[in-house]
Parts: C-alpha cells; structure tokens; sequence
C-alpha cells in the first residue's frame, strides 16, 4: 500500500487581476535624452524611481505627488517627540517659578505645533491621493 504525500493545495502567488485592472497594451515612444533624464528624476523625485507609475499617472491626469516615504514618518515622530520633551520642560520651568524660560519654551511648542500640523496636512493629502491613485473605477478601460 502506497503512503498518502502531504500535498498543498495553495498554487502561490497573487490572484489574477480582472480585466479592467490589466496593463497589456504597451506603447512604444521616442524620446529625447533630456526628456528621459527628466522623466527619471521625477520618477525618483515622486515615485521611488518607479517610471511606469510616474508615466501612468501623467497619462490619467491625475496629479502626479510625491509619496509619503518612511524616512518623513520617521522625522514626524522624533519631531513630536521633540515636542513632549519641550512641554516637560515648560511645565517644569513653570512649576520652579522660572516664567521666562516657561514662556520661551511656549513659543517654542507653538513653532513646533504649527510645524507638526503643516507637515501631518501634507502627508494626510498625499495619503489620499495615493488611496485614489490604487482605486480604479468600474468604468475604467484599458484604452485612454
């Protein structure tokens, strides 16, 4: 009697995509090498040195941002953490009777603020636009 073989049934990889969502269709342009330089340097600028999706989203209309990229996260945190150790100090400063250095630190947390919520606007608008720039409408063809 032959043994039973432990046999996955997963085959792997991603699911096929539908048809609308499908790039099948290439189109084949001649450019200029200044155009080409430009066209890499915004694609590294704004797509992490992807050209295809730097290309594919001139072609849509659609404007064409920057991604949010881990290192600008990573710079949001430490500066609100720089805020808590500047409020610590403030309410320190203001709990010893120290006022003008309480207040200096005040300026400097409302500089801080104003920093914080200029850049959290900026990356939640280029959060949305990368949300739209994934979703494809049902009417969407493969032909512009």
């Amino acid at each position: 009697m032959a043994k039973k073989r432990n046999v996955i049934k997963n085959k792997g990889g991603r699911p096929r995509l539908p048809e609308y969502q499908k790039n099948s269709i290439q189109i084949h342009v001649k450019i200029s090498p200044a155009l080409d330089a430009y066209l890499n340097e915004q694609a590294t600028l704004r797509y992490k040195g992807k050209r295809n999706d730097y290309i594919r989203s001139a072609l849509w209309g659609r404007w064409v941002r920057e991604l949010v990229t881990p290192e600008f996260n990573k710079l949001l945190h430490d500066l609100s953490n720089m805020g808590n150790n500047v409020k610590y100090l403030r309410d320190w400063f203001f709990k010893h009777n120290m006022e003008p250095e309480g207040n200096q630190c005040k300026e400097i947390l409302d500089g801080l603020s104003r920093v914080l919520d200029e850049a959290r606007h900026r990356r939640q608008l280029a959060d949305e636009e990368n949300a739209e720039a994934r979703t494809v409408p049902d009417n969407r063809t493969n032909s512009l």
